[in-house]
Formats: structure tokens, sequence, C-alpha cells
């Protein structure tokens, strides 16, 4: 199936229901330049009260996503794709919403795009 949004084309997507709070990783196959990782955190920070999505760079390989204080959430995200790295020698953007029902856990619905 070949998904395309304007320039855009859907490369990979997920729903992914947490557990426990642990960590989600998520590794996306490249045969070029090596599989890309992701390593996924919701932290909550009680000193804000602030929704930030922090991006940390680990190595050329793996991306580290925080999304701090998603408490209660109910279909937050992105207003535009997010430029995360390449895949395949072109450029890869994210996509995401993250759901959270109380004292259950969070949902996080993420696509990968790349850019013709």
């Amino acid at each position: 199936m070949d998904i395309e949004l304007g320039e855009f084309q859907l490369v990979h997507s997920a729903t992914i229901i947490e557990i426990k709070g642990n960590p989600i990783k998520i590794s996306i196959p490249d045969e070029i330049e090596g599989d890309f990782t992701f390593l996924i955190y919701f932290i909550n920070d009680p000193s804000s009260k602030d929704s930030t999505t922090n991006l940390k760079d680990i190595n050329n390989f793996c991306l580290q996503i925080e999304f701090v204080n998603f408490e209660n959430f109910q279909g937050g995200g992105n207003n535009e794709v997010i430029h995360v790295g390449t895949l395949r020698n072109v450029p890869l953007y994210i996509n995401y919403r993250v759901f959270d029902l109380t004292t259950i856990g969070k949902t996080l619905i993420i696509n990968f795009y790349t850019k013709k």
C-alpha cells in the first residue's frame, strides 16, 4: 500500500498503547544508512504546567523523544511535521497524537514520512 500526502509519503505508521510507563522503542530498517531507532518516553515534570516535546540526538542512528506533561491529553500533538533525520538518504519526518486515559496509560499514534 502506498499513501501520499502532498509532497510526503507515509513509510510507517503505528498506534502504540503504553504498558506501565515503560519506554517505547521503534526501529525502522534502513539498508542504506543503517537502521534508525526512536526511544520514546512520557515524563511528568511537576515544576512546569507546559506540555512539550523534546528531541535529543543519541547518535546518528538514534533519537530520543520525550513527551513532557502529556497527562490527561485527549488528542494533543504537533502542528507541523517534525524533521528527525533521513531514511535511505531521504528526509524523514514524524507526526504524532497522544491520548491519555487517566490511571490506565497513554496511546501514541505516530506516523513516519519521507519527503519526495
